[in-house]
């Protein structure tokens, strides 16, 4: 009879109905990259699918005798560490030096992360150092001392903290981890299978990069012909369980 699909926005219900007369019908989403589309349709989701994102921002008041120096100040770059990517901007604004830092991502499940997790004080402390390392005279106006050169810490963040200069934030964002898209089959919130339904949702950089091979992935979720006969269909089976929608990791 056809898809009825209920409006969130304004309680309304669109029904799609086949064009043709087909004995069955097939349905693949395809609801883009947010976090949480698959939720919102009743489906079943993972729980690793978000980000626990922190930034740090910095108001530091410019002391009267270095107004002038700092009065087109002006820095943007993005900064690289083993393991983190750190993008940010930093530029004068009124008797204020403007610092806004985010980066570090890390998994953090279905929780909602607070900003005094230790987690997140971690990457805050971290964020805080790597812009001690690319520009140390500002940071240096910040604590009214030389810091080039020197490891801060958590003492150091907190009295920044204690002087309203720095500002935490940690909360999850709405980006999907690059290289496990989902395509495959669709689990209703009770792991229950839904037979004629399957997602490409995702697909970041590595369903991007494969994307031939997610379309392929996607229609085998439905039609259970042997689409690539070069591989052993128990690899295709495992390869489909770990992109569905009901995947788990271990410890998770």
């Amino acid at each position: 009879v056809g898809l009825k699909i209920k409006d969130p926005y304004n309680n309304r219900s669109n029904i799609k109905y086949p064009k043709h007369n087909y004995a069955t019908s097939d349905y693949v989403f395809a609801t883009g990259e947010k976090v949480g589309s698959l939720t919102h349709f009743g489906f079943k989701e993972p729980a690793y699918a978000a980000f626990a994102g922190p930034s740090l921002k910095l108001r530091i008041p410019i002391p009267k005798e270095l107004q002038e120096k700092y009065a087109t100040f002006n820095h943007c770059m993005e900064v690289h560490q083993i393991g983190v990517c750190l993008a940010w901007q930093a530029r004068t604004i009124g008797n204020e030096i403007i610092v806004n830092v985010a980066g570090t991502k890390a998994f953090y499940g279905d929780a909602i992360p607070n900003v005094d997790d230790k987690f997140a004080r971690n990457k805050n402390l971290l964020q805080l150092n790597m812009i001690n390392d690319v520009i140390p005279e500002v940071v240096s106006v910040a604590f009214g001392r030389d810091t080039k050169g020197t490891e801060l810490t958590a003492e150091d963040l907190q009295s920044l903290e204690d002087q309203g200069i720095a500002r935490r934030w940690v909360g999850n964002r709405a980006v999907i981890f690059d290289g496990v898209p989902i395509f495959g089959a669709l689990y209703k919130q009770d792991g229950t299978k839904v037979t004629n339904a399957g997602a490409t949702e995702y697909l970041s950089s590595g369903g991007v990069s494969f994307a031939p091979a997610a379309v392929l992935f996607s229609r085998r979720s439905l039609k259970k012909e042997d689409i690539f006969p070069i591989f052993p269909s128990e690899t295709l089976e495992d390869i489909a369980q770990y992109t569905s929608s009901n995947r788990k990791v271990p410890g998770c």
